[in-house]
């Protein structure tokens, strides 16, 4: 009898706790980790869907929406980066959304402009590898 009791209570009270938590929205997490997997397949298209069907509820999923629209060279990218730093100023994705820009510029040999969106991005913001390309990239567009 006692046994019974204290599961009951223990029953009631992980109920209430799990109500008293915020709710949070599985089916649009596991949907940022669909996205995410497409994107590190390269299959941004796809990706790019998936995070603008859950972008107004979730940041991380409209910078990689912008980060797909970069690399798939959509038309008028560069305002999407440009008014996410801005919605998003201190963002962590923002070095990354300027990083990817420039490398597309240096790659439309667009050096100037390259260099530009490179002046935006802090190193510490990157991984090693990334920011070694930074440099070697930023010195190119000035040579």
């Amino acid at each position: 009898m006692f046994g019974k009791s204290i599961m009951t209570a223990s029953l009631i009270l992980l109920s209430a706790v799990a109500n008293a938590l915020p709710a949070q929205n599985y089916s649009e997490e596991s949907e940022f980790l669909r996205g995410l997997r497409l994107y590190r397949t390269g299959v941004y298209s796809g990706a790019r869907s998936v995070f603008e069907n859950i972008s107004d509820k979730d940041p991380r999923a409209e910078g990689y929406a912008i980060l797909c629209a970069i690399k798939t060279k959509a038309s008028g990218y560069q305002n999407l980066v440009r008014d996410y730093t801005l919605k998003h100023a201190g963002s962590a994705m923002s070095g990354l959304l300027y990083f990817n820009t420039g490398l597309s510029l240096f790659d439309e040999m667009k050096y100037s402009e390259a260099a530009a969106a490179f002046s935006r991005v802090k190193r510490s913001s990157l991984s090693k590898e990334d920011a070694y390309e930074l440099l070697y990239k930023t010195g190119y567009c000035y040579f």
